[in-house]
């Protein structure tokens, strides 16, 4: 899925219509730490909550990139952007399939790093967006703007690279815990493991799945296991790596030992990856 239509159908399971997807922009880094903690702050807004931060999109203005950061909340079904360059945090509604302004004041940042905009918000109606295939547009007084999806990172990655592409692979990271009695295990492996992972950027479960991994590669730091990943592009074809690797689908892990493959991780087999990193180790001993 390559264009900006399929990554917000993949993302929120529906087209714009009433009740359909969203995506969301808002607040640099400055800005954000400027924004005052929320228990000091009204109630946030029942709908308007829950934005996380993301890097799958970039900003453009007047036709030049403009420095943003993008938060989405499937909650919200809406597009919030936020750039020093444009006067207020802006919303792209599309329940309504309307632009929105709101007030620097009227957000709130979570602990989390995620955003609400607060109950009391004053909500101003800007005018309408266009939608297509390379991405929304819109009219702020005066000023162009586009929202485009970023291009898939693609060929041989670091995971530092993942989560500096996507802040919601650091946030997935972040939040898994693997099991400590299985990583003292695979700590233990006497022979070089390696994991090649392959994953797409898009890719829903692979964005569910690959910070798990990168969690567990965090925990085997030292260790004889290690990780590296490889990108596949949007269309899942035409790429040389996954033709030679005979890889259908992603995210895949193949898993070499001393040099030679013993085995593949696919899916949502990644669930628990430390458990079922542990079983092919065994199954190929």
């Amino acid at each position: 899925m390559n264009s900006f239509r399929d990554l917000l159908l993949t993302r929120f399971r529906a087209q714009l219509r009433p009740g359909g997807p969203a995506a969301a922009l808002a607040l640099l880094g400055l800005l954000l730490g400027s924004l005052a903690p929320l228990a000091a702050q009204p109630l946030p807004d029942p709908l308007f909550r829950d934005f996380v931060p993301t890097g799958a999109y970039a900003v453009a203005i007047d036709g030049k990139k403009a420095a943003a950061e993008v938060y989405e909340s499937e909650r919200a079904r809406a597009v919030l952007v936020m750039s020093s360059e444009l006067d207020s945090p802006v919303i792209i509604n599309l329940r309504s399939r309307r632009v929105e302004s709101v007030g620097f004041m009227s957000l709130a940042k979570r602990d989390d790093g995620s955003i609400d905009v607060l109950a009391d918000a004053e909500i101003a109606p800007i005018g309408s967006f266009a939608l297509a295939d390379e991405g929304v547009s819109f009219a702020v007084r005066g000023k162009e703007v586009n929202l485009t999806a970023r291009q898939s990172l693609t060929g041989r990655q670091k995971a530092a690279g993942l989560t500096d592409y996507d802040p919601s692979y650091a946030r997935g990271a972040e939040a898994y815990e693997p099991s400590k009695a299985l990583v003292a295990q695979l700590r233990q492996q006497a022979a070089p493991v390696r994991v090649q992972v392959f994953f797409n950027s898009k890719c829903a479960i692979c964005k569910q799945m690959v910070p798990r991994i990168i969690k567990l590669e965090r925990a085997l730091a030292g260790s004889k296991v290690a990780f590296d990943y490889y990108g596949v592009p949007d269309s899942y074809s035409g790429d040389a790596e996954m033709e030679k690797k005979d890889i259908h689908g992603v995210p895949t892990g193949i898993v070499y030992v001393n040099g030679k493959e013993v085995g593949r991780i696919v899916g949502a087999e990644w669930r628990m990856p430390e458990l079922a990193l542990k079983n092919l180790l065994v199954e190929s001993s």
